[in-house]
Formats: structure tokens, sequence, C-alpha cells
């Protein structure tokens, strides 16, 4: 639907598909549907990645992150960007 929209910058539909893979990688956290909610995160993570949109990758960063936690995946959660994960003390 995104792409029959015209007079609407690549950029924008980027960042909104962007979006809305990262809300249904929500959804599917929530029903705990680990695996689809990896892989809406990451298609939503690479078009972050793609437009430079540092905020919304962070926030994609966070929630695979959390994705990692609930199953108890310890050594996935801290160290899924390197760098990244070390901007703050983890306590």
């Amino acid at each position: 639907m995104l792409n029959q929209i015209e007079n609407v910058p690549e950029e924008w539909r980027g960042k909104a598909k962007a979006s809305t893979y990262h809300q249904l990688g929500m959804v599917a956290q929530e029903q705990r549907e680990w695996a689809t909610a990896v892989s809406h995160y990451n298609q939503a993570l690479a078009l972050f990645i793609e437009f430079n949109d540092r905020y919304n990758q962070a926030g994609t960063y966070h929630q695979l992150g959390m994705v990692a936690q609930e199953q108890r995946e310890w050594a996935t959660a801290v160290p899924l960007q390197p760098g990244v994960g070390y901007l703050y003390r983890i306590q």
C-alpha cells in the first residue's frame, strides 16, 4: 500500500514500513512468538539502518534484547550490537 502512494519521499515510505515491522514485532513478542518477533524486528532494523534512523535503531535493538531476555538467552541479550550494549553501565 505504501508503495502505491505517489508524491511521498522514499525515505518516508521506508521509515513507515520499518515502524510497521517494529509494531508487528511487538505484537508477536506480546504473544510470545519469539521467532516471528525477531524476524519483524530484524526487518525493521534493516530499514532503520538503511535510512540512518539511529533513534529507532536503538529502540529496535532494545526490543531484540528484551526478546532475548524473556527467553533467558543472556549471551544474546547483552552484545547485540558491538559497542552499543556498553554505552550504559549494566549493573
